[in-house]
């Protein structure tokens, strides 16, 4: 499925980590943006339709990043890190966070 950007709401958890799914109790949700930042690799979990990687900003808060997005990311990682500037992506029912330009 191709990946959508644009002007749509990201579904967040109380603490300000970015949820895969909408669907997961109670959140906020914020408008799309992109934003600067460090991500660092936490974990990867495969979920209803979509294997996802989690990554920690430099706050801790995390992000959700999908396997299509990883496969152009590992190339790049340094570490299980890399900077730049990002923006969040839908796919179906799912939400990601995908790189924009690299720092």
């Amino acid at each position: 499925m191709a990946k959508k950007t644009g002007d749509y709401e990201i579904p967040f958890d109380k603490n300000g980590n970015q949820l895969d799914y909408d669907g997961w109790g109670v959140h906020e949700r914020v408008a799309n943006h992109e934003f600067t930042d460090t991500l660092t690799f936490k974990s990867a979990s495969r979920g209803r339709s979509a294997v996802g990687f989690e990554f920690a900003r430099k706050d801790g808060r995390t992000v959700n990043v999908f396997l299509r997005d990883m496969e152009k990311w590992i190339h790049t990682l340094r570490d299980g890190v890399i900077s730049g500037k990002f923006t969040f992506i839908k796919r179906g029912a799912n939400y990601g966070c995908t790189l924009v330009e690299e720092a």
